[in-house]
């Protein structure tokens, strides 16, 4: 049962993404990009489901990580401090304190999917966190120019600015060394799958549009 899962995850989320690829980039782009959201929490689902990653600590952790990015954007967007000045649009569904809720999912699924692509490379957590906080700023340089493009998110000044992905690396190096010291293996098969795919998804929206 367990490879059935995770060979179905595997080609639902490849399908997903090359479906939402070819809808952003024709005709159809704005029914496409409303259905981020949706698309978000399926990713979500099937990180779980295609690695039967069901134990309580994984969950529990995975959950904490989700909530605990929900709190640093709603400071972030209220104060300006963090990531600097932004706001959310609605396009990403039902919010908390202006802050879309999937937001919160995607921090605990590209943690958690960092920490599993980097547990093994690494003997100490020092290093694993500082690579997967590498590895999550890599995305957000990809991801970001998406975001602002079809308007996920607008920065007031404009432009993207340097304190972002400062703070992005340095909130994500933080999560990670909390992932490490509390779960013993973050090990999840469909992390290489999930980052892989986003990544070259928006490597490749940059690119055509």
């Amino acid at each position: 049962m367990k490879p059935v899962l995770y060979y179905t995850a595997i080609a639902v989320l490849i399908v997903m993404h090359a479906v939402g690829l070819y809808g952003l980039t024709h005709n159809h782009m704005t029914y496409y990009r409303d259905l981020t959201a949706f698309n978000l929490t399926l990713t979500f689902v099937l990180f779980l489901v295609g690695a039967f990653r069901f134990d309580l600590p994984y969950l529990i952790t995975i959950l904490v990580i989700s909530a605990i990015g929900l709190v640093v954007e709603i400071i972030g967007v209220k104060t300006k401090l963090i990531f600097g000045d932004y706001n959310y649009t609605t396009i990403l569904g039902p919010d908390v304190i202006d802050v879309p809720l999937v937001i919160g999912l995607n921090w605990g699924l590209l943690i958690m999917s960092c920490a599993a692509i980097v547990y093994n490379v690494y003997n100490n957590n020092l290093a694993r966190a500082m690579a997967g906080a590498t590895l999550m700023l890599l995305m957000d340089i990809v991801l970001e120019p998406i975001a602002f493009k079809y308007n996920f998110w607008q920065w007031d000044t404009k432009t993207i600015p340097l304190q972002n992905y400062i703070a992005w690396w340095l909130v994500s190096f933080t999560m990670l060394l909390g992932v490490f010291s509390f779960l013993k293996n973050p090990h999840n098969k469909m992390a290489y799958w999930v980052f892989g795919v986003q990544f070259l998804f928006f490597c490749l929206l940059n690119l055509l549009t």
